[in-house]
């Protein structure tokens, strides 16, 4: 079935377009490589330290281990090389996935989480200083370890600056939802759970068998309450679903979320939850991919602090967003502004070419895509015409995006790692007085409908063009409508090949452009 969209553009007296570009005034041209190996590399989290100095965890491939690097740089993506080993820490952990498994405390020391080959293949927890040496005083010399059959680590750190740590637990019957706590000093906490553990499956026991079930995302509420996501997988037949847990501060289940403590739900197809996020409001965002029938398209939803979807959000909850294209698009992270508008990060993967390339989305408080952020929503960098990909998401205080992931320069290296900013142009022109204008249906098959309406009257010029800025149609000229709600049915030639398109919207002083697909 296609996805319809509905394109919308509030314009007030003075129309802001956010216009997206790299911030040149960051590293170089906007780019800032992190070359922390001679292998394929990642950047999969960042964290800012008190003075705005940006950490990176980097992952990277060592003899077919991966493992885990710390990286500093300015707030200009400047290397630190005060920090560490001229601006590099290379830890003894390995990861599974380390994309939410750092974090940099209020006093600016760095935990890092992951896998310590050297001691078992168990997870161990590290401190640094905030120059980048071990902190002697954390645990054993810096450590804190011996959590046996643990993968796949995440961590965040409580208001009373206890420590959480949660992975997928290795049981006997596939794996489970497990969660540490530890104290600031790295020592097991014997008030949670059992001696500071616990461990959860999430699906329903099905011919004898359990769920296997992989932890991602860990956050810690500001009632020290914690919320843990990821998803289950029950068989071949339904595929991952995604799955959220939330307990009270002794580590049992909070019963009033969800009227158990657990919450498994899908999106329609087999989902892959990675990132997870909490609004001022206490609201919950969790996201990644849904893929279903070959497609893969970005999914998040948007649930209360009891488990419940926000009905008034996207579509009774939940945000699917597939490409027009055909292609495979995800996210890795995603933030919620202090105006309710959310952003995403992660990559857009053309199946054809075996490419990816960097993505970033812009929802509404409503979930609806921000058709004033790059006039549809939805911003895509190719870097080198190969493929590249975001990670990792931060909004700075001055608005511009900073992401992390891994930018593909066509050596025999493979990807490095790198640092992305973006900056956000608004684009300011004054039109269309209170103005409203949906186009639908989005993609079109010959036809599309204009609906608007305006505080007075307007005349109207709209033109066709092609991806390559050429007039295609001048669909209407020097129409006349009137003040108050407007609609108008367009026909469009049924010889135009599928693609995109720029529908050009003139009043005579002002335009508007917005995209539509066939």
């Amino acid at each position: 079935m296609k996805k319809i969209i509905f394109l919308m553009l509030f314009i007030t007296n003075t129309l802001f377009s956010q216009n997206v570009v790299l911030d040149t005034t960051f590293g170089t041209n906007g780019i800032t490589l992190n070359p922390v190996s001679q292998t394929n590399e990642s950047i999969l989290g960042l964290e800012f330290q008190s003075d705005g100095k940006i950490i990176c965890i980097t992952s990277f491939n060592n003899q077919n281990n991966s493992n885990i690097s710390l990286t500093k740089y300015s707030s200009e993506g400047i290397l630190d090389t005060s920090f560490g080993s001229n601006g590099y820490v290379y830890t003894s952990l390995n990861s599974d996935f380390p994309i939410n498994s750092f974090k940099v405390q209020n006093d600016d020391k760095i935990i890092v989480s992951g896998r310590n080959t050297e001691n078992g293949n168990q997870i161990s927890i590290v401190r640094y200083n905030f120059d980048g040496t071990i902190d002697t005083t954390f645990g054993n010399n810096g450590f804190s370890q011996g959590f046996s059959n643990f993968s796949d680590s995440t961590i965040d750190i409580q208001a009373d600056l206890k420590i959480i740590l949660a992975g997928s637990y290795s049981g006997f019957e596939g794996r489970d939802f497990g969660i540490i706590r530890l104290n600031n000093d790295g020592t097991l906490d014997e008030t949670f759970g059992i001696s500071g553990k616990v461990n959860y499956n999430l699906g329903i026991p099905t011919n004898n068998t359990f769920s296997d079930d992989v932890v991602y995302s860990v956050k810690a509420l500001s009632d020290n309450k914690i919320i843990i996501s990821g998803y289950t997988y029950l068989n071949e037949i339904n595929g991952n679903d995604f799955a959220m847990i939330k307990l009270n501060t002794d580590g049992s289940l909070d019963t009033s979320f969800n009227n158990s403590g657990k919450l498994i739900d899908d999106y329609g197809g087999s989902e892959y939850f990675v990132c997870l996020t909490i609004d001022s409001e206490n609201n919950i965002y969790v996201g990644g991919l849904s893929s279903f029938n070959s497609l893969t398209s970005v999914a998040f939803g948007k649930y209360s602090l009891d488990g419940v979807l926000v009905t008034n959000f996207g579509n009774q909850g939940k945000v699917i967003t597939s490409s027009n294209t055909g292609n495979y698009m995800s996210i890795s992270d995603i933030v919620v502004g202090q105006d309710g508008s959310i952003v995403c990060a992660g990559s857009d993967y053309n199946p054809n070419s075996l490419t990816s390339d960097m993505l970033l989305l812009k929802y509404t408080l409503n979930g609806n895509l921000d058709t004033t952020f790059d006039s549809d929503g939805i911003f895509i960098k190719d870097y080198n015409n190969l493929s590249d990909n975001l990670s990792a998401l931060k909004i700075k205080s001055d608005g511009k995006i900073l992401c992390g992931g891994n930018i593909n320069l066509g050596t025999q290296s493979g990807t490095d790692s790198g640092l992305v900013q973006f900056s956000i142009t608004n684009l300011s022109t004054s039109q269309y007085s209170k103005s409203q204008f949906y186009v639908s249906p989005n993609p079109f098959v010959n036809f599309i409908n204009l609906n608007f309406s305006s505080i007075k009257s307007l005349e109207l010029n709209i033109e066709l063009f092609d991806i390559n800025g050429r007039k295609i149609h001048n669909l209407l000229k020097n129409k006349q409508f009137t003040s108050g709600n407007n609609q108008l049915k367009i026909d469009l030639p049924e010889s135009l090949a599928n693609g995109l398109y720029y529908l050009i919207i003139k009043n005579g002083q002002n335009t508007t452009t917005l995209k539509v697909f066939k």
